[in-house]
């Protein structure tokens, strides 16, 4: 017995020997049942990349913010914005690490060779009364994000699917860091203690500032 040639494998098999016709059929029936499954998760590919335009994107940012912001949890409690970051995440088909964390997640886009740099937001609010007439303000007594961790967790959240979006273009790894507890303090090193960031070399942490200009921003080493 020998495999079939191209030729032979696309248009049928010849009068060659009694095994061949046997060892083919098989096969021809697992190639169109990989052909369903292919174009299952083709279609379920197309269907995030839908999801995933930067219109969509934006708007998903812009729920989040409002979102996150109307139900702020403190320090090592983030578990309802942890499960709401984590099921978008898991919607665009994005890779959540396993590390135990109780709160906060740590995220993985990209290939598995190449550098290896993360990005980082905090999740957690401050126990504070919010006394604003904002229409989305905090729906939760004595809690409030007060200092723009609503506004870091929407916004690494939208750079995530951003980066699963161009994720064929990357030229290596992408770790995306919901980090809990920053007000605790203490929050850095419950990540760090996984060993997620382990492999690591270079981070990128994010924060608001009141006095630079709305689409400016500004760098500095750490």
């Amino acid at each position: 017995w020998r495999f079939p040639s191209e030729a032979e494998w696309n248009h049928g098999p010849p009068s060659l020997t009694g095994r061949w016709p046997f060892f083919c059929a098989p096969l021809r029936r697992r190639g169109r049942k990989s052909a369903v499954v292919a174009g299952k998760a083709d279609g379920r590919k197309k269907e995030r990349m839908t999801f995933m335009t930067d219109a969509n994107i934006k708007a998903l940012v812009e729920k989040s913010f409002r979102h996150f912001h109307e139900h702020p949890e403190l320090s090592y409690q983030e578990f309802q914005t942890t499960a709401y970051v984590r099921a978008e995440l898991k919607k665009a088909g994005i890779k959540i690490l396993d590390t135990g964390l109780k709160t906060g997640l740590v995220a993985q886009i990209g290939r598995d060779e190449g550098p290896v740099v993360a990005l980082r937001g905090d999740m957690d609010a401050l126990p504070i009364q919010e006394e604003t007439d904002l229409s989305y303000k905090s729906r939760e007594a004595g809690r409030m994000h007060a200092c723009g961790h609503d506004f870091h967790t929407a916004a690494v959240l939208g750079a995530a699917l951003l980066l699963k979006k161009e994720e064929g273009n990357l030229p290596g790894t992408v770790k995306v860091i919901f980090q809990p507890a920053e007000e605790a303090p203490g929050g850095a090193k419950v990540v760090l203690d996984t060993g997620a960031l382990a492999d690591v070399q270079a981070i990128f942490g994010i924060h608001i500032i009141v006095h630079i200009p709305v689409g400016t921003y500004a760098l500095r080493s750490g």
